[in-house]
């Protein structure tokens, strides 16, 4: 599925431009809203992450086919993961040992931030009249750059999620920063939808648009660590230009 979702997507991107003109090319950059979502059926490593705010950029290639239809493909930098602030598993090894070879708990905060290159393959329908409005929908193939976990925060480690018995160890400082991104999936692949608009402005238009994605594979390597799906929403603003008689 990997491979053929990747090979759809990039061929899409060099047909697409040989069968149809003219064309326009932007830029977009904005906010996204990235969490994730527990599909582990009950791992305390995948549940109770809310989500975080990050920021979100990329440059856009559309082509105007048979009105008002048009295929957009992108390449943008989106940020993923979620935060859980609160009383949550611990997964530091000597804590580990130190309660018996079981997750302790501690209050503290984690942040998950991954950050993708994601290629979506949108097609997109215009409606008439002066609003520009449109909606967008598509595949996109996401490729892991970078992945840290940001810990903060000082806590008391207790044996169990009940909080009721602590290792006597001391309060522990949990501030730290952890390259993940060898525990992760390098591929992630799902479905992104929205909604926009654009309006002229010098030569070419001013967009606002918004989507919502939602990532299909789980994102961890091993099930022992969760599994978790990504998911979106990014509110952006950009600039597009027409080429070739658009």
């Amino acid at each position: 599925m990997r491979r053929l979702l990747t090979a759809l997507l990039l061929t899409s991107i060099v047909t697409v431009p040989a069968f149809s003109s003219p064309f326009t090319v932007g830029i977009r950059g904005g906010s996204s809203i990235p969490d994730l979502r527990d599909n582990s059926g009950g791992n305390e490593l995948s549940t109770g992450w809310s989500s975080r705010v990050a920021p979100f950029a990329g440059v856009t290639a559309e082509w105007h086919l048979a009105s008002p239809w048009s295929v957009q493909a992108e390449l943008d930098y989106a940020p993923q993961g979620g935060q859980r602030d609160g009383l949550q598993p611990v997964t530091d090894a000597n804590l580990i040992m130190a309660n018996g070879g079981q997750f302790p708990y501690a209050r503290y905060k984690d942040v998950a931030k991954l950050n993708y290159l994601e290629i979506p393959i949108l097609a997109k329908y215009t409606f008439a009249g002066p609003t520009g409005l449109n909606l967008v929908a598509g595949p996109y193939v996401g490729f892991l750059l970078s992945a840290n976990e940001v810990t903060s925060g000082s806590s008391m480690v207790f044996t169990d999620k009940s909080a009721q018995g602590a290792i006597p160890i001391g309060s522990q400082d949990f501030g730290a920063t952890t390259d993940t991104k060898s525990s992760l999936n390098s591929f992630n692949w799902g479905f992104q939808a929205g909604f926009g608009t654009s309006h002229p402005m010098g030569e070419g238009s001013v967009t606002l648009d918004v989507r919502a994605g939602l990532g299909l594979a789980n994102i961890q390597k091993d099930a022992v660590d969760g599994k978790n799906t990504t998911g979106n929403l990014v509110v952006a603003l950009g600039y597009a230009v027409p080429f070739g008689g658009c």
